[in-house]
C-alpha cells in the first residue's frame, strides 16, 4: 500500500507512506534503484539490496517533508480518524442529497459510508484549452498532463498552476 501525503494525511509533497507485509518481500520487486537500498557491492558492477523494506527507498529522505508528515499525522491522531470520518462522511451525504435534490443523478448511493461524492451528469464543458501544465514525458513517450494545484473561489473563479509555464492561470470571473 502506497499513499500520497499531501492530500488525505495534510502534509507535503514529498513524501509517499509505503507499505508492504513482511511475507511479501520476498516477491515484490523494486521497481527503480539507488544508493538507499544497497548494501554492497557485487562484481560486475552490481548490488546487493536489503531484504528488509528498506529495499523500496532507492533515495534520499527529504526530511523537511519527512518532519511535516509526522506533524500531520499526530494532528490526525490528536483529532481522532473516528471524529474525522464523521464529519467527511456527514459532509458527503449532505453534499450528495443536495445534488441529488437539485435533479442530478449520482454514482454515489444514498447511504454510501464514504467521504467521497461522485457525479453522473453526462455533460462536459471545455471552461479552457492550451494550458501549459505538467511536464514534458521522456524521449518517445507521451507528456504527463499533471499539474500541481486547482484552487476554486467562493465567486467560481479558477486558478490552475502551470509548471511548463510557470504560470497561474485564471478562469473565468
Amino acid at each position: 500500500m502506497c499513499s500520497t501525503a499531501y492530500k488525505w494525511l495534510l502534509s507535503s509533497w514529498g513524501a509517499a507512506p509505503f507499505f508492504v507485509r513482511e511475507e511479501h518481500l520476498g516477491w515484490l520487486k523494486p521497481d527503480r534503484y539507488g544508493h538507499g537500498q544497497a548494501t554492497g557491492e557485487l562484481p560486475d558492477y552490481r548490488f546487493e539490496l536489503f531484504d528488509t523494506a528498506r529495499k523500496y527507498e532507492y533515495g534520499g529522505a527529504i526530511y523537511a517533508t519527512v518532519y511535516e508528515l509526522k506533524a500531520a499525522l499526530g494532528y490526525l491522531k490528536e483529532v481522532g480518524l473516528d471524529r474525522i470520518e464523521k464529519h467527511t462522511v456527514a459532509l458527503a451525504k449532505q453534499c450528495r442529497d443536495g445534488v441529488a435534490n437539485l435533479g442530478f443523478d449520482t454514482w454515489t448511493p444514498a447511504a454510501n459510508p464514504s467521504p467521497i461524492v461522485d457525479l453522473e451528469s453526462g455533460e462536459r464543458q471545455t471552461i479552457a484549452e492550451g494550458l501549459q501544465i505538467g511536464a514534458e514525458g521522456p524521449a518517445g513517450l507521451p507528456e504527463t498532463f499533471l499539474f500541481t494545484g486547482v484552487a476554486v473561489r467562493e465567486d467560481g473563479t479558477i486558478y490552475v498552476s502551470g509548471d511548463r509555464a510557470n504560470v497561474i492561470y485564471r478562469i473565468g470571473n
